[in-house]
């Protein structure tokens, strides 16, 4: 009985421990780990009266409270956001305008994604926008996040200074999830907002948008945070229209765009998650070489291992055709690796430019946050219900 009783009595110690070691924060893409989360910073911070925050107009160009996500590049002209989904969070006492001076270079307009202390809006950006209004705001704490949700060949965004009225916060701490996926149009969220494949106004900009991808969808369900390496029309052996389009060949840069002479530093973003999402556009040319592609398969695998070498690597397929299949399998089970697996997803060719339309988006988040719940730990122990 004694025994027992000490059990009893030591549960709620251990289920404590257990929870403190969930909420432990880890540095990424070089930031600095501040000493309290953002949801802990929000939290603690706000309760202290506007009278002892020293509001004040800033122009800041240092960036050093802000926390940025994805593959960014940094240089004297400002914070490059290159890859879609790549982006910026930061939290403060601030009050009316919050704006960005920017410079954007592409072909068409660009979309970001604007999160205010939790509440999602969207607006759409000419290349000719050099100051945009990211919010408005009441007079008090606030947590902002922004993401450009157009990808890469669509437009680039530099961010040059960041203006407001208030105090800026220190830097939040990065989710304790951290994921990557790899990826083409799909990931990308291409075609998801236009839901009739019949539809005569289809609008790039505003019907290609990474937010609505079930890559970002899977990470804010598992409130993690995720890197989108991925490019439309591309593949493993080759791209949908071009050779030369080869994700492989780009994995190691920070950015596939503005120089191919600066390699990503992989030890600045360790993902716990790397879900690769590639095949649909190599079918043309796979299909007729199929032992070369799965040489392919198998290289690429063994690339990304070596740069994650802890995570878990899901190869998702089959969301637009199925014809490749077999063999992407059989390369993942050639690995012979613990860490590494193959999901199935259902077709679905109902959205823009027969891609799959948000509802099928929507279905492949579910799909795999659960198997991700199943397969992790961490995920299944720290997490008791996924967002809806």
């Amino acid at each position: 009985m004694k025994n027992i009783m000490k059990k009893i009595f030591l549960l709620p110690i251990i289920a404590s421990l257990f929870l403190l070691s969930c909420q432990q924060k880890t540095p990424i893409s070089g930031e600095q780990s501040s000493d309290h989360s953002s949801n802990e910073s929000s939290e603690s911070m706000s309760t202290v009266t506007d009278e002892n925050i020293p509001y004040e107009s800033i122009r800041d160009t240092t960036f050093e409270n802000l926390r940025f996500s994805g593959r960014v590049l940094r240089d004297e002209t400002g914070v490059h956001l290159d890859w879609t989904y790549s982006g910026f969070l930061f939290q403060g006492w601030f009050e009316g305008d919050i704006t960005a001076d920017v410079k954007a270079v592409g072909q068409l307009d660009y979309l970001l994604h604007i999160i205010v202390d939790g509440q999602d809006t969207s607006a759409r950006y000419s290349l000719d926008d050099t100051n945009i209004l990211l919010a408005t705001v009441e007079k008090g704490y606030h947590t902002i996040e922004v993401r450009k949700t157009t990808e890469g060949s669509t437009a680039t965004v530099t961010l040059q200074s960041l203006n407001y009225f208030g105090k800026m916060d220190s830097q939040p701490s990065p989710p304790t999830l951290k994921m990557e996926f790899i990826g083409d149009s799909i990931t990308c969220g291409v075609g998801a907002k236009a839901e009739q494949v019949t539809a005569t106004d289809w609008d790039y900009v505003r019907d290609c948008d990474s937010y609505l991808a079930f890559s970002t969808m899977t990470a804010r369900n598992l409130d993690a945070d995720c890197h989108l390496t991925a490019v439309s029309g591309w593949g493993i052996i080759r791209g949908s229209t071009d050779m030369t389009q080869k994700i492989p060949s780009i994995y190691s840069y920070t950015s596939y765009i503005r120089s191919k002479n600066i390699e990503w530093d992989f030890s600045l973003y360790q993902p716990d998650v790397v879900v690769i999402g590639l095949g649909t556009n190599d079918i043309s040319y796979a299909v007729w070489k199929q032992e070369e592609y799965i040489q392919a398969c198998r290289d690429f695998l063994t690339t990304v291992r070596e740069k994650n070498p802890n995570a878990y690597i899901v190869w998702v397929y089959g969301m637009m055709n199925n014809d490749l299949a077999a063999l992407i399998q059989t390369a993942v089970s050639e690995q012979n690796d613990a860490k590494l697996s193959y999901l199935s997803l259902p077709c679905d060719q109902s959205g823009g430019w027969g891609h799959p339309d948000l509802t099928a988006q929507k279905e492949y988040a579910a799909i795999l946050t659960e198997y991700l719940q199943n397969l992790l730990p961490q995920v299944k122990m720290c997490l008791s219900s996924v967002k809806k």
